[in-house]
């Protein structure tokens, strides 16, 4: 049995100011003794995620939606723990699969055999769990004897198949996505979505970000709104997704 309970999260982190400009700023900051740009030298304090309870248990299927910056994928990596909430509770019981690109952590020096173990123990999977997977890795990329080769020989088509390949062999209790795992080859796109449905299948939970209405729609059954770090709505997939599209309706008409 998987569960994600999430109890007052909150998550702060710093942003530097005029960061594009920092090292040159800093330089003259310092030979002016602060005359120059002495206003640059602190941070801001972004709240990203406020108050955050959600509660989700075997079958949900939950859809992150919200603006750019609402928070949506800072909730994903601090679900996937890769940020630590600075207070609240955090109870996440069952293994973790984050699939934030489907060829992270690829090593480009590195042949296609390779990279399969490195992307694997990324993954959380043992180099034995790889080997048994290793043959339909190979049959799915359709790469051959490119797999003997550094992946700075493959083409962004060839590196999207070996990803698919490897990240769609885990076997996750709880699977983090930001975006919906696609294809740039069109000849793969019909392959790669059986394989990526097969994935979802297997995971007890799935919390998703994506701005397609039609991918959420289809693979969720619950959506979570958030606005500015802060949960707007939760529930029913077409529910939530209909109040945020009449929502930002308003909006765009307003703006015009």
């Amino acid at each position: 049995m998987s569960r994600i309970y999430l109890e007052n999260v909150n998550v702060h982190y710093p942003v530097m100011q005029d960061h594009y400009r920092s090292i040159r700023r800093a330089f003259l900051r310092k030979i002016s003794r602060g005359r120059v740009y002495g206003e640059d030298g602190h941070t801001n304090n972004v709240h990203a995620l406020k108050n955050i309870n959600i509660d989700l248990r075997d079958g949900d299927r939950v859809g992150l939606i919200g603006r750019n910056g609402a928070g949506k994928s800072t909730l994903l990596r601090t679900l996937g723990r890769f940020i630590l909430p600075d207070t609240g509770k955090v109870l996440i019981e069952g293994n973790i699969t984050s699939l934030f690109s489907v060829n992270g952590g690829m090593d480009v020096e590195r042949s296609g055999y390779d990279n399969v173990f490195l992307m694997g123990r990324l993954l959380g999977m043992s180099r034995s769990e790889m080997e048994e997977n290793l043959p339909d890795i190979v049959e799915f990329s359709e790469l051959g004897e490119f797999m003997s080769l550094p992946v700075r020989a493959y083409s962004d088509g060839m590196k999207v198949r070996l990803g698919v390949a490897v990240v769609t062999c885990v076997k996750p209790d709880i699977l983090l996505l930001d975006e919906a795992i696609g294809a740039t080859d069109a000849h793969f796109i019909e392959k790669t979505t059986r394989r990526a449905q097969q994935l979802y299948d297997r995971a007890s939970i799935i919390v998703m970000a994506s701005h397609s209405t039609e991918i959420l729609t289809n693979l969720c059954n619950k959506a979570l709104w958030i606005e500015h770090g802060s949960v707007v709505k939760f529930g029913g997939v077409g529910e939530v997704l209909g109040a945020y599209m009449d929502t930002t309706s308003q909006r765009d008409a307003a703006a015009a």
